[in-house]
């Protein structure tokens, strides 16, 4: 599952849109979190804010039509 179908089954299960540009922004504060989330495998922080930048990358496609 990628994080474009989650928010979608976010959307149907609580009837609430994610406004690509709030997502973008709250992706894009991935570099600057500091309390790091507990991952169920071992990753340095680096590759997953690497990720969450490219997801903001990605969005951006969608927001500038």
């Amino acid at each position: 599952m990628n994080l474009d179908m989650l928010a979608r089954h976010a959307k149907i299960k609580f009837d609430h849109h994610l406004d690509p540009i709030q997502l973008g922004v709250q992706y894009m504060k991935a570099c600057t979190l500091k309390d790091y989330p507990v991952m169920l495998q071992k990753i340095k922080p680096e590759a997953w804010q690497r990720f969450f930048l490219g997801e903001a990358k990605k969005l951006s496609k969608k927001i500038l039509k």
